[in-house]
């Protein structure tokens, strides 16, 4: 959500499109990008919600491609939301170095697993949003699953010594929790 804001104070938001992606990819050795699964999904919308001429016009080019896509009228709280699901699922497996599955197996991992969710939900919240309680029982579920293989594309990148996203995904999100935390105890 950092590059909204900082396009925010660049341009009017009636000039941004939100957007976000969903897709478990990783990179091979040979430096290829590996899509892990067939599900590939992409939303982008204006930041006000209106289905301008412009989200028509990329409604209109995204006709007959393969990727599942919706023109959104909630950009903003979609991409909260995948944010909020992604943070404490990176922050949980690059930390215990394993799947959400092992980690709800492990003493105490569902539990942790709960809170970093909570955490993350707490900031949403904060910055003026609120989650949709069929997402946070999904997600909620999903990262307690004991028999999920699901990992954070970070816990990958770390493996390989590759570059990770940790500054983007966690640092922002524990920025915005700690100005959340300074404004509560004055």
């Amino acid at each position: 959500m950092r590059h909204i804001d900082e396009l925010k104070r660049q341009f009017k938001p009636e000039h941004i499109i939100g957007g976000l992606c969903i897709i478990s990819s990783t990179l091979a050795d040979d430096g290829k990008i590996m899509h892990l699964n067939d599900s590939h999904t992409l939303k982008f919308g204006e930041l006000s919600g209106d289905l301008t001429p412009r989200i028509a016009a990329m409604q209109d080019m995204m006709q007959g491609s393969k990727i599942a896509w919706r023109a959104s009228e909630f950009i903003q709280q979609d991409m909260w939301e995948k944010w909020a699901m992604l943070a404490p699922l990176a922050g949980m497996t690059c930390l215990m170095r394993g799947s959400i599955g092992q980690i709800a197996r492990s003493p105490g991992g569902a539990d942790m697993s709960v809170q970093l969710f909570e955490e993350c939900l707490a900031v949403f919240r904060a910055s003026g949003f609120e989650p949709r309680e069929d997402y946070v029982k999904s997600v909620g579920d999903r990262s307690v699953d004991p028999k999920s293989t699901l990992m954070a594309s970070m816990l990958r990148d770390i493996e390989r010594g590759g570059k990770v996203e940790s500054d983007h995904i966690l640092g922002d999100f524990i920025a915005r929790q700690m100005r959340k935390t300074l404004l509560f105890q004055f």
